[in-house]
């Protein structure tokens, strides 16, 4: 957007103290976040706060309380402002949040093997190849990319191999996606 209005947004964050900051960083990174992870950052009185100040939004996601920034917009000015370094470290702590406290099988696994790269964490090859398949089942190359390239590198096996040549494909890296098959279909 323009200047102006990126000035606009910013001063309505500007407000926010540190502390309270925290949760709407939270919020940029990661969209929608359980309502309990992000009271336990800064309270439920910030939290309502927040919420009167059209910052945040509590939505009902699969029976639960999640909070949400309230305008796209200003998850945007976030995400530019928050350093790469701050970014890892509040995915790290909210990975170690999600897996403490979800219930097996209530997590979305593409996202978490996303959230795990992303935090600079190591992700098990199962995680991986899941989220993997999942996301070439939603027909979104880039996560494949994402979450299977570094995976065959490491560790390459016919399976990714096919999954990375597809995504490949799919991006229009036809002559990356050629030399894929050809290392796969040794194995």
């Amino acid at each position: 957007g323009s200047a102006r209005l990126r000035d606009v947004v910013d001063s309505r964050l500007d407000v926010v103290g540190k502390e309270i900051r925290k949760a709407l960083e939270l919020l940029a990174l990661c969209d929608v976040v359980d309502l309990d992870e992000v009271e336990s950052l800064v309270g439920l009185e910030a939290l309502a706060e927040l919420e009167s100040e059209g910052l945040l939004r509590m939505v009902l996601a699969g029976g639960r309380a999640k909070a949400t920034i309230g305008h796209p917009l200003h998850r945007e000015s976030i995400r530019m402002n928050l350093p790469a370094l701050r970014s890892r470290l509040i995915l790290r702590k909210h990975v170690e949040w999600v897996e403490a406290n979800s219930a097996p099988g209530s997590v979305d696994t593409l996202q978490l093997a996303i959230w795990r790269l992303d935090a600079g964490l190591p992700a098990d090859r199962n995680s991986l190849l899941a989220g993997a398949k999942l996301a070439a089942a939603l027909q979104d190359s880039s996560s494949v990319l994402r979450l299977a390239l570094p995976l065959f590198e490491l560790e390459p096996t016919a399976e990714t191999g096919l999954l990375v040549a597809d995504a490949m494909f799919q991006t229009g890296q036809w002559t990356e996606a050629m030399a894929v098959i050809q290392q796969s279909s040794a194995l």
